[in-house]
């Protein structure tokens, strides 16, 4: 499906954006992986958007345990629960408030996924675009 200028002219300064306020972030695990950003087409954009049909959307399988979590949850290690005698990780952190608030404010129906069995868990931080596309980040977690 062709996107109309109106729908790019919408979309692509957001997820410029997403991908701007991830550079260099990663999601503090055993493994420190980066926060991939995506954009995802959904072919039905005027459909309900529950979780398993954004799991659909996300090619997560269809038998995958998934567990849905909030913004804060993933996102907390990195702003609420921080060592704050740890001058990077203060220095750092509000990068991710201002990753979290982006994704509240821009995105529609936001919500944090975590799919898979530890100890390799996918984390997924997404929402809708205003053209109905889904966007977000997409990280792993290790845990061991």
């Amino acid at each position: 499906m062709h996107q109309a200028p109106s729908d790019v002219m919408t979309t692509e300064p957001i997820v410029r954006e997403l991908r701007r306020l991830a550079a260099d972030l990663v999601y503090s695990s055993e493994g420190d992986h980066p926060f991939e950003t995506l954009h995802v087409r959904d072919p039905h954009p005027g459909q309900p958007l529950s979780v398993e049909r954004m799991l659909t959307l996300l090619k997560v399988g269809a038998d995958a345990r998934y567990q849905v979590v909030t913004l804060e949850r993933v996102l907390g290690r990195h702003t609420v629960f921080t060592d704050s005698a740890d001058v990077e990780t203060q220095r750092i952190r509000p990068r991710y408030e201002a990753l979290r608030r982006y994704l509240e404010h821009e995105l529609r129906n936001t919500m944090a996924l975590r799919t898979g069995n530890p100890p390799v868990v996918d984390v997924w931080l997404v929402g809708r675009l205003p053209n109905g596309d889904i966007a977000g980040y997409h990280t792993v977690a290790i845990e061991t």
